[in-house]
């Protein structure tokens, strides 16, 4: 394995055999029960000459979220490598005199969508209309993370008030894409 690891996720394949994958910016590869080689998965020129670091992988590997270029998040369609940019700090919407990067960076089981907190805000991005679907500013001071659930349908939140905030996500069926909908179901303290 060329450089350092950046992603290590255990997954199920096709068949719900269990496996791991592991990825550096140069390749990715699947490793299966046992450890030995059972894909490997390697970028395209365009992609692999600009890719800082995987940050997240889709359940089904339809698709990743990387540090693209500097200053940039993007997610990768791996069936033909196709760039999406989800966050750009050059952009004057996110021009700051500090660098704030995207943190807690998750994408869907299906890929079709990427959530992240960037200056204490959660961002929804929906791959398809390549637009940000969803903003909110908690009042809280922290996110401390963020999880889809395996159908992709809601997103829980962690904040500093050691508290669980879930979103139920709501899908237009005919474009298969985020309407901009989306709510908030209900706070769970989990202290």
């Amino acid at each position: 394995f060329c450089g350092d690891i950046d992603l290590l996720k255990p997954v199920r394949g096709a068949s719900g055999e269990k496996q791991v994958f592991a990825c550096s910016p140069s390749r990715g590869v699947l490793l299966d029960g046992r450890a030995k080689l059972w894909k490997e998965i390697s970028w395209n020129a365009p992609v692999s000459r600009y890719l800082q670091s995987i940050v997240s992988i889709a359940d089904d590997f339809s698709s990743i979220v990387c540090q693209y270029r500097l200053g940039r998040l993007a997610h990768v369609r791996m069936s033909d490598q196709r760039v999406t940019e989800v966050w750009n700090w050059y952009d004057d919407s996110n021009a700051s005199v500090y660098y704030f990067e995207p943190q807690h960076i998750v994408i869907s089981p299906c890929g079709r969508a990427v959530a992240y907190v960037q200056r204490g805000n959660l961002f929804v991005f929906d791959v398809a209309s390549r637009q940000t679907v969803f903003r909110w500013m908690p009042p809280w001071k922290k996110i401390n993370g963020l999880s889809f659930d395996g159908s992709g349908r809601w997103l829980m939140l962690a904040h500093s008030e050691n508290q669980l905030e879930i979103f139920q996500l709501l899908w237009n069926a005919a474009e298969k894409a985020h309407t901009k909908n989306v709510q908030a179901r209900c706070g769970c303290n989990t202290a």
